[in-house]
Order: structure tokens, then sequence, then C-alpha cells
């Protein structure tokens, strides 16, 4: 194994010593809770992800990140609904929160909700206008929906935000199909 990646493992074994250990010293830290949670997630551990969200959220119930984090950990084990439930609450305490419209959004594209998602990618923008991967998801849904126009329009801006994009052929190609009708 690489010395880096030995250096990586080491100072992740730290850091969780150490939010266990904050863990032990103070029940009652929401932060910590969570932090160990995204590092559960991280290590695959999606069940002790969701029961660390939902101890913070249980010692701090408004805590919109701890929400947030929980509805990551529910969309990776497939629970669309138990995420999309858990991003709008977390929208219910921080109505700015860019990357909860962006998710809550992700998830309802995966459910086929393209009218919801657009809507939550749109909000997402608003929030953060200079947030590439929301134009262009905004752009596959509206693309999904048969709207080409706006399909185009989007992965134009995304790749304008940021130009390593990959979608170039794409709108190429819708381009091409919108000159055809």
């Amino acid at each position: 194994m690489a010395p880096e990646h030995n250096a990586q493992r080491h100072s992740c074994r730290i850091i969780y010593a150490r939010i266990y250990r904050a863990i032990e010293l103070k029940p009652d830290d929401a932060l910590a809770y969570t932090v160990r949670g995204v590092g559960e997630q991280e290590k695959g551990d999606l069940d002790g992800a969701i029961a660390d969200h939902t101890k913070a959220i249980e010692l701090k119930p408004d805590y919109a990140y701890a929400y947030f984090n929980r509805g990551n950990a529910k969309q990776y084990k497939d629970d669309s609904d138990g995420a999309i439930a858990d991003f709008t609450k977390a929208l219910q305490r921080n109505p700015g929160f860019a990357a909860a419209y962006y998710n809550r959004g992700t998830t309802k594209h995966h459910k086929g909700d393209l009218a919801g998602a657009i809507v939550d990618y749109t909000e997402a923008i608003q929030q953060q206008p200079d947030l590439a991967v929301a134009y262009s998801n905004r752009g596959s849904a509206k693309h999904d929906e048969g709207d080409l126009e706006g399909a185009i329009a989007d992965f134009t801006k995304a790749i304008e935000l940021k130009p390593a994009y990959e979608v170039p052929t794409t709108i190429g190609a819708l381009r091409s199909r919108t000159k055809a009708t």
C-alpha cells in the first residue's frame, strides 16, 4: 500500500477516535453525532450513519444538517421517500439550503417525479446560481420531459459555469433533434 494511503488511514483513525471520545465526554453534542454519522456513511455503515444523525436530531431538533445528512444516508439505502422527507425537514429549518433542494430534486428525479425535480433544481439554482450540477441535472430532467430547448439551455449554462462538463455531444444531439421536429 502506498505511504500516502497509510497516512490517510492513520489520520482517519485518529479523527474517528477523537469523535468517539468527544461523544463519551459530551454525549449531548449533536455536532459530534453528525460528524460521526458522516464518517459512518463514508465507511459504508448506512444504518450507523442514520442512527447517529437521528441521535443528533433528538438532541437538537432544529439541526438542518442532521436531517440533510440523514436524508443522504437514506438516499444511499434506496429509501427515496425517507430521504425526501428528511430533505424537506432540512429545508423547513433552513429555507436557503441549496444542497438540500438539489438532493431532494435528485431523489425526485430518480423516482420519476420530473416536475418536482425541476422545481427543486430551480430552487437550488435560485439559492446558489453557480451550482453547475443543478443546471445539468435540471437539463436532464427537462430532456426526460421532452423539453429539448430547455435542456439545451441548462446544459449550456452548466458548461459555462464549469467547462469540464461532458455534455457538448448531448447538446449537439439535442439541437439536431429540435431542428428535425
